[in-house]
């Protein structure tokens, strides 16, 4: 009886070894499904008729490199032509929204403007007033054909907080730098 047990157990064993590999094996092809267009030009993604906007998130207080990134891909007239839900939904992963956003493509910039419960989280402390305005400005900034963003709140331009200084425009430096520029 033991040793029918024990063969019994071993077989369960097998198995449970055996549906892992398999799952992580499935996992990886996903993964590299999902991620294979993230390395594509951004020409390359508009010529296709798709493009890739990936959503950067941060932790509270360090802003130096995002803590992890997640990629959505829209078709490119969806983009143009019903921007704020695209982007609604590409925040709403993060629980956060936009009231309006509109895009430039002539001068590569987009005005995003942020409703009042995002305005309530940039008044609560420096270190999330700074991790939400990363999240936002490089998140919108890597959208193909962006290098600029203007931020407003509740539809007021140059908006200062107590935490927060959405002055100006911020300027794409690389992929997840920007520099503050204010127009005199």
């Amino acid at each position: 009886m033991k040793s029918n047990i024990k063969k019994t157990l071993a077989l369960v064993f097998t198995l449970i070894i055996l549906c892992l590999t398999l799952l992580s094996a499935c996992s990886e092809s996903k993964e590299s499904n999902v991620l294979g267009d993230a390395g594509k030009s951004a020409k390359e993604v508009a010529g296709s008729g798709q493009v890739n906007v990936r959503l950067y998130k941060y932790e509270v207080g360090v802003t130096d490199k995002p803590a992890q990134t997640e990629l959505f891909v829209f078709g490119k007239d969806k983009l143009e032509s019903d921007t704020l839900n695209v982007l609604n939904e590409v925040f709403s992963s993060d629980e956060l929204s936009l009231l309006n956003a509109t895009i430039d493509w002539d001068n590569k910039c987009i005005t995003a403007d942020l409703p009042p419960k995002v305005a309530t989280l940039l008044e609560t402390n420096k270190r999330l007033a700074d991790t939400l305005t990363h999240e936002f400005v490089v998140t919108l900034q890597n959208i193909p054909g962006i290098e600029k963003v203007v931020l407003t709140v509740q539809g007021k331009k140059d908006s200062v907080g107590k935490y927060h200084d959405f002055k100006g425009t911020f300027v794409k430096t690389g992929e997840i730098t920007f520099k503050k520029d204010i127009e005199k």
